[in-house]
């Protein structure tokens, strides 16, 4: 469990003493997801998660929160890469989820190695540099429907652009 130490102190006493959980201050996400003993990630299903979890086959526990993360867990459940959490994120409904990916372990791993694929076909580091480059260049006024969005959303195009190119860095 990634916990910034200062968070750390606020865990009642001995809370974690029994368990087989570990808590560290700062985890190489991506690295750990890439460890064959990982079998899966609960999440809140931000994108750069999201983007690390496929890369690396790991099938997600979502528990979404705010902004994109509710859109993103539907895509991963509707494409069979992740179990949505049923009641939000709390207790039983975390642990169900998990059981669910545990006894489907092989049919998340052929979904995950076909996600994989799929995202490799769509050009890697290649494309996100191209797209950027074009972006630079272009701009992303050619993009914009003219409907009238929320304030936030040019700022959601350009962090998609912005995580798809940092997913392509990591390939």
């Amino acid at each position: 469990w990634a916990l910034p130490t200062e968070q750390q102190a606020l865990l009642p006493d001995g809370a974690l003493a029994a368990s087989a959980i570990r808590v560290e201050g700062f985890v190489a996400q991506y690295a750990l997801l890439a460890h064959p003993k990982v079998s899966a990630f609960v999440s809140h299903c931000g994108a750069n998660s999201v983007g690390e979890a496929l890369l690396a086959q790991t099938p997600l526990v979502c528990c979404p929160g705010m902004a994109d993360q509710p859109a993103n867990a539907a895509r991963l459940h509707s494409s069979g890469c992740g179990v949505l959490v049923e009641g939000g994120a709390g207790g039983s409904g975390v642990v169900a989820a998990i059981q669910q990916v545990l006894e489907n372990q092989e049919a998340f791993a052929h979904r995950l190695a076909s996600m994989r694929g799929m995202i490799a076909a769509a050009g890697g580091a290649k494309r996100a540099v191209d797209v950027l480059e074009n972006v630079e260049a272009l701009g992303f006024g050619h993009l914009d429907s003219g409907v009238r969005r929320a304030p936030w959303g040019r700022r959601l195009v350009l962090g998609a652009i912005g995580c798809a190119a940092v997913l392509a860095a990591t390939w």
